[in-house]
């Protein structure tokens, strides 16, 4: 199963994230202080670089590196993500610590929010959930074409494929 570390959100700089470099077994789980959490919850980035924020499309764990939001009525999936997202200064000034900065679980449960009415919470999911279902699908589309692009291009460069025959456009 995916245990993220921030590393994975900042090398992949994407909104949604599929796969962890790094994975946990049910038996690591069990022994650990890492909690599963589910499918399309967002995962906040807390220490050393603070604030990047990303949903998760599996269920998953983090390391400690992290504050992990599920979304409720009250909040719904994209209006959390994109209220993270918004907040990302006042979370890094809310940071402390001498080696690196981190803002604590603690004095992030104490941030005051205005949750708008759940009308205009569903109104806004409803509008704004395809916007981000394609920025899902492309983000999938593009990986997809790197990892062939990163298959082809040595076959293409050792000549194990041979495109010389291949009419070119003029």
């Amino acid at each position: 199963m995916n245990w993220y570390s921030p590393t994975d959100l900042t090398r992949s700089g994407t909104s949604f994230m599929d796969e962890s470099a790094t994975k946990i077994t049910d038996m690591g789980l069990s022994r650990s202080s890492a909690k599963l959490f589910p499918a399309y919850s967002v995962m906040l980035t807390s220490r050393a670089t603070i604030g990047v924020v990303a949903i998760n499309t599996t269920p998953a764990t983090t390391n400690q590196g992290f504050i992990t939001c599920i979304p409720s009525e009250r909040f719904p999936l994209y209006l959390l993500f994109h209220w993270l997202k918004d907040n990302v200064d006042r979370f890094i000034s809310l940071g402390t610590g001498a080696t690196f900065k981190e803002i604590t679980k603690g004095v992030f449960k104490e941030i005051q929010l205005i949750a708008p009415p759940v009308a205009i919470a569903d109104a806004f999911q409803r509008k704004v959930a395809p916007l981000m279902e394609l920025v899902l699908r492309l983000q999938r589309k593009n990986r997809n074409l790197r990892t062939q692009r990163d298959l082809l291009l040595p076959k293409l460069i050792s000549g194990e494929i041979d495109v010389s025959d291949i009419p070119m456009p003029t």
